[in-house]
């Protein structure tokens, strides 16, 4: 049984753990979300078989004091995409310059803005590659022109900082920050599910902002 949320009104809430038969965080999560969240994995699948599916956090520069007036706006988090996504077809447009094979790849993402008892916001967020084009970080805590380099970088960009400054404020999870989502493998529902139930944490309906005319949760359109 769905209710309605008490602080937005335009989203249901699922509390039972299940979605259309998959295992879902064990919170209130929104439903809205969740179908946002399968929708944006199953359209990335029809595209590319064989997904690269990659979850980190980004965090904003922590405020000197308490009370200090916002510095970024709810943008930053489009200048993110935008200045990634700019990267990504400039590398591809390198490779082929080099006469390497280049397949294309449409960055797709999701992303869930939370506070929680910080000072300053943090983005959850989750891009959705093909995995013929990219199919590995590298190594995050070395610079390097590699994917997590290409993540830190526009991540400055977005925040009018240097990479070296942004470095700490990129958080690529120890556990298991990539997925292989490949439609044609035997363990295909396996890890199609475990993928889902990890971004079902963005659905997460607590630490989230309502009634401040900013965004908490938004993916691509495409």
């Amino acid at each position: 049984m769905q209710t309605r949320h008490i602080s937005n009104t335009n989203l249901s809430v699922i509390k039972n753990g299940q979605y259309q038969g998959l295992n879902v965080y064990p919170k209130p999560l929104s439903a809205e979300y969740l179908s946002v969240i399968l929708q944006t994995l199953q359209t990335a699948q029809n595209d590319h078989s064989r997904t690269f599916m990659v979850r980190f956090d980004l965090h904003l520069p922590q405020l000197n004091f308490h009370d200090s007036p916002t510095v970024y706006d709810s943008t930053v988090i489009s200048k993110f995409f935008k200045s990634l996504n700019a990267k990504i077809q400039h590398d591809r447009l390198i490779k082929q310059r080099e006469g390497k094979r280049v397949h294309r790849c449409t960055l797709r993402h999701i992303w869930a803005r939370e506070r929680a008892d910080a000072d300053t916001d943090h983005y959850h967020v989750a891009i959705l590659l093909n995995n013929d084009a990219y199919n590995h970080l590298g190594d995050f805590n070395h610079s390097g022109q590699n994917l997590s380099t290409k993540i830190v970088e526009a991540w400055a960009s977005a925040l009018g900082l240097d990479a070296y400054s942004a470095r700490g404020l990129v958080h690529f999870p120890r556990d298991k920050p990539v997925y292989y989502i490949n439609k044609n493998a035997l363990d295909y529902p396996l890890i199609f599910n475990a993928a889902f139930y990890r971004l079902s944490y963005f659905a997460k309906l607590e630490t989230k902002h309502y009634g401040d005319r900013t965004r908490s949760f938004g993916y691509s359109r495409i």
